[in-house]
């Protein structure tokens, strides 16, 4: 686990290992971001070295969100953008320009003067994209500002005039010299004369269309269950993968769905045990040992009669109706992440296995992967010392050996004996390095 590294001395260390890339800021920018920890590096990387840099910053404790080519240590408010292949906001720019202009400064290759105007000035824009541009940075304005009389060069000049075309060239120059603040504004009107001139913007600006229709049909975030018994840091985990994503995708792009089974998305907890209580008969034999029932509720097993086994069945049911359609709405209407605390298809359900509920389950999701924490049994009695060790022990050796018989494919054991910052940076390593395959 490597939480402060220095990411200029470890991009450095890229570069003599002979991986090739070019930073998209100027090197000013890019030392306040990491002097400040806050903000972001861009880089292009060569498409021949995208996949090893990965994993180098994988080593460097940098995980990536899935499709997002986004990488962020867990410890710092720095994220490390890597571009490769085709650059998105800016298609026009070949690799090979790229690399063409670039010069070094203390090890690190950055972009020519004249490119790098060229991409802070038109990539806010996205101006082969649907949706519209992004407001310039106060940073990224006062570098236009100053660098402003670049736009009159030939070499940027005819660079747009290819891209663009000519009078959507003399628009961005005239607005460039005179109010850059204006640019943001005009990018539809300039938009619509990039099309009517350039083919090389109408090539782009339709496959732009035809892939963000294709993702929206074949593309959703995954789905990420945690188990575990009680002690084991299943909350603590799951709070910190949240915290994670939401700062590396965007706040409000990762959600928690409790799915144990006496939650309170319905009733309050206390009405849901005291009907639980009241079709549910005390014994001394067959005594339910799951971690995710509540504590006073251990003993609680099979109801009186067929009547009160389909009360209770009905009940659980509309339980789970209610976060079957939180998760359908979170997973396939907003495009969020979806972190499960505890799993619908837990170990041991047989007595409340009825056929209204396993409706329910049958049509509920299957999560893409499966965290369990594992641990010592000791441990996880002292962290919060609600069950002992002997029945800690016994219930995770039930449930891993169900959960290795029937999900060998999803299920990732974690070591939960570690410190929570050890974990962390392990289960980020496992999911965001090998297990969720990049775009």
């Amino acid at each position: 686990m490597n939480k402060t590294n220095d990411p200029l001395k470890m991009l450095n260390y890229a570069a003599e290992l002979g991986l090739q890339f070019v930073m998209l800021r100027h090197e000013d920018s890019v030392r306040n971001s990491v002097n400040k920890n806050r903000g972001d590096i861009d880089l292009y990387v060569a498409a021949s070295d995208f996949k090893e840099l990965c994993e180098f910053l994988n080593t460097k404790s940098y995980f990536e969100i899935p499709g997002s080519h986004v990488f962020k240590n867990p410890f710092s408010n720095l994220v490390i953008d890597v571009h490769h292949g085709f650059y998105k906001r800016l298609p026009f720019l070949t690799e090979r320009q790229i690399f063409s202009n670039a010069r070094t400064i203390l090890g690190l290759k950055y972009l020519s003067k004249e490119i790098l105007f060229l991409v802070l000035f038109l990539h806010p824009l996205d101006i082969t994209g649907i949706r519209g541009g992004r407001s310039y940075t106060e940073e990224k304005l006062r570098y236009l500002k100053k660098n402003r009389h670049l736009i009159k060069s030939t070499n940027i000049q005819n660079l747009l005039s290819q891209w663009l075309g000519p009078l959507c060239c003399a628009f961005l120059c005239r607005l460039a010299l005179y109010d850059l603040k204006k640019v943001i504004s005009a990018t539809f009107i300039m938009k619509i004369f990039a099309l009517c001139q350039s083919a090389k913007m109408r090539a782009y600006f339709f496959h732009r269309i035809r892939s963000k229709w294709t993702l929206s049909f074949i593309r959703k975030k995954p789905l990420i269950a945690v188990m575990g018994v009680d002690g084991s840091g299943k909350t603590t985990l799951i709070k910190g993968i949240q915290k994670f994503i939401n700062e590396s995708d965007g706040e409000g792009r990762c959600e928690t769905l409790y799915l144990g089974s006496l939650g309170g998305y319905i009733l309050p907890f206390e009405i849901v045990h005291k009907v639980y209580k009241y079709f549910s008969r005390k014994t001394k034999k067959n005594v339910i040992q799951e971690s995710n029932l509540p504590q006073h509720n251990e003993n609680l097993t099979k109801p009186k009669s067929k009547v009160a086994s389909f009360g209770l069945g009905l009940f659980l049911a509309l339980e789970y109706s209610v976060r079957w359609v939180i998760l359908f709405w979170n997973v396939y209407i907003c495009g969020r992440y979806v972190l499960l605390d505890r799993h619908f298809f837990d170990v041991s359900r047989q007595d409340v296995d009825h056929k209204i509920l396993a409706t329910i389950r049958y049509f509920f999701p299957n999560p893409a992967i499966l965290i369990y924490l594992e641990g010592s049994a000791d441990i996880f009695f002292k962290r919060k010392g609600e069950y002992s060790p002997s029945i800690l022990n016994s219930h995770q050796k039930d449930t891993l050996t169900v959960l290795k018989r029937d999900y060998p494919g999803n299920l990732l054991v974690i070591d939960a004996s570690n410190s929570q910052d050890i974990v962390l940076c392990d289960c980020l390593a496992e999911l965001f390095g090998s297990h969720l395959v990049h775009d």
